[in-house]
């Protein structure tokens, strides 16, 4: 009888437990010879919160064996890249086998140079010769346009140059809030004279151009290189209109590739795309530094609620916080509070330090490691964090609103 159930749980087995992706890379590293250290980590996985490795660069070649549980995108960064905020990640495949990097200088054409026989892989190459061939060229004329009218002085008009000079004269605080003015007018088109108007619009044109390009290429090949272009439009690309792949998404790839890390990431990304003002905020899971797990619908019930989204290491998201502090003290007995948020990797301890220096007088929630994935359900899975202004009945007043609109809102509902 021992025998049989061990012959059936041996069977059993293949079934139960999937087969590790066992990655072999290797390359060399040409005209860097500062470079001594590269970083391995998810494709868009955010390096402050997501695990990484270190790859050891020694006499220009590195070597390095790994295993994950799917074939999916992964980046090599060079450290030094990582540390000064400026990197130029290199994309490839895990998959069974191997693959070879040559990697130069980031100013250098090409960056680097990939060879491997693995199929994903194979398919992204050739996907991206094509792209270098009919875009890259394109591009480099429209940059080089750009980068003559403003030697000229006739790329950005006298709005612009105003604007500079007020952020050079403001404080930390008065920047966080500058910064936010500056992005609405420059997406508006309001720094630009007619001529760098008129480049700036030919280059929105040749990227609506080639994302139309990549939306025919995926609705031709229901392929993980598919799946993969599908996340990076849906998840990491703010100006896409997500619904343009929906029917192409759920009619072939949400069931053909069930349970891939990818699917989660692209659905996460779709509830993200209906976090709108006006639409019910979404329901989720946050955790007490306690461990204890609370729903945010029941933090929130029956009051109005500034979701406050926030890192230990975002500068930014800490002074927003700090400005929130007189709001909170002059509305909290009248309907009013605070959810925060601390997204952070290991543990708590850069978040409670962070707390007690700073004085927020709310109660705290922990984002650990990404757990409930609380930023990517935000849209802001590359981000330090946001604001949400939420009402009483769960329905969205504002998204990243200043401290003068959160307190004219409040005046408004809060009489």
């Amino acid at each position: 009888m021992k025998h049989i159930l061990y012959l059936f749980l041996l069977f059993c087995l293949p079934i139960e437990m999937e087969a590790q992706i066992k990655c072999h890379i290797e390359g060399t590293v040409i005209n860097r010879p500062k470079s001594n250290t590269l970083v391995l980590i998810e494709t868009n996985a955010d390096p402050r919160i997501a695990s990484t490795k270190y790859i050891s660069i020694r006499d220009g070649h590195f070597v390095f064996d790994f295993s994950t549980d799917k074939v999916k995108a992964y980046d090599l960064i060079f450290k030094e890249e990582l540390d000064e905020g400026a990197m130029w990640p290199v994309t490839f495949f895990a998959e069974n086998g191997g693959v070879r990097f040559t990697l130069y200088p980031s100013n250098a054409q090409p960056r680097y140079i990939i060879s491997s026989k693995n199929p994903v892989m194979n398919e992204m190459l050739a996907f991206n010769r094509r792209h270098d061939q009919v875009y890259l060229p394109k591009y480099k004329r429209l940059g080089a346009e750009m980068d003559s009218l403003d030697k000229a002085q006739k790329f950005y008009n006298e709005k612009q140059l105003a604007f500079v000079k007020r952020l050079e004269a403001a404080s930390e605080e008065e920047k966080v809030d500058l910064y936010k003015v500056g992005e609405r007018m420059q997406e508006n088109g309001e720094f630009y004279t007619p001529e760098g108007k008129n480049v700036t619009s030919r280059y929105k044109e040749l990227v609506q151009q080639e994302t139309e390009e990549k939306i025919n290429y995926i609705s031709k090949h229901t392929t993980l290189f598919s799946l993969y272009l599908i996340s990076n439009l849906v998840c990491f690309n703010p100006t896409f209109d997500k619904y343009k792949i929906a029917s192409i998404y759920n009619k072939t790839f949400s069931r053909r590739f069930a349970g891939h890390p990818y699917i989660n990431m692209i659905n996460t990304g779709f509830q993200a795309n209906a976090l709108k003002v006006g639409n019910v905020y979404p329901n989720y899971v946050t955790n007490d530094l306690k461990g204890q797990t609370h729903h945010i619908s029941d933090l929130i019930r029956g009051k109005i609620a500034i979701i406050d989204l926030w890192a230990s290491w975002c500068g930014p998201c800490r002074i927003h916080s700090k400005q929130l502090i007189p709001v909170y003290e002059k509305f909290k007995n009248h309907g009013f509070t605070v959810i925060a948020i601390a997204r952070e990797k290991g543990n708590t301890e850069n978040m409670e330090s962070a707390v007690k220096k700073d004085g927020y007088p709310w109660q705290q929630y922990i984002e650990l490691n990404d757990k409930n994935q609380i930023w990517n359900r935000h849209g802001i899975g590359l981000s330090g964090g946001g604001i949400f202004l939420v009402d009483s009945d769960n329905r969205l007043l504002a998204i990243n609103p200043d401290i003068e609109e959160v307190e004219k809102i409040l005046e408004e509902r809060l009489k």
